[in-house]
């Protein structure tokens, strides 16, 4: 393609090669994860309810080798099998960002509905440490990848 007929656009899309592209679907899930597990404590109040925080903790972590390590996996496939050059936004497949808007209005909506704020901790707890949990495996992945941009 000459320079004329270039996309003056183009050379604004943030391009990232794979390793940056695991760093910051890691830094996502963990920076996700732990702001569901602060907001989760403080409707627990863990020196009130205890018990409920080492439950969802167990929770999490079951849902993370049962569901969210699967999920990484994929993430890190899709990732890895990216050609070169791609854009950064591209780091997850169009189905993945709408289940992540679609979990986002769903967390809003739990917020906002009756059920107790010890329910609703348990619940965002047990995410948060499944996220926290998973992300071992993008991690994991980091030293796979190729140093490329």
């Amino acid at each position: 393609m000459s320079k004329k007929t270039e996309n003056p656009w183009r050379r604004l899309k943030p391009v990232a090669g794979q390793r940056a592209q695991l760093v910051l679907a890691a830094a996502i899930w963990i920076i996700v994860g732990l702001a569901l597990l602060v907001v989760g404590l403080v409707f627990l109040r863990p020196h009130d309810h205890w018990y409920l925080a080492l439950i969802g903790a167990a929770i999490g972590i079951a849902k993370g080798f049962m569901v969210l390590d699967r999920v990484a996996d994929r993430n890190i496939g899709h990732i890895l099998n990216r050609p070169r050059g791609r854009c950064l936004g591209g780091l997850y497949p169009w189905r993945t960002w709408l289940m992540i808007a679609a979990m986002v209005l769903l967390g809003r909506f739990l917020r906002h509905s009756s059920l107790s704020r010890d329910i609703l901790g348990l619940v965002y707890s047990a995410i948060g440490v499944g996220l926290i949990f998973s992300s071992r495996r993008l991690l994991g992945a980091i030293s796979r990848a190729e140093d490329d941009a």
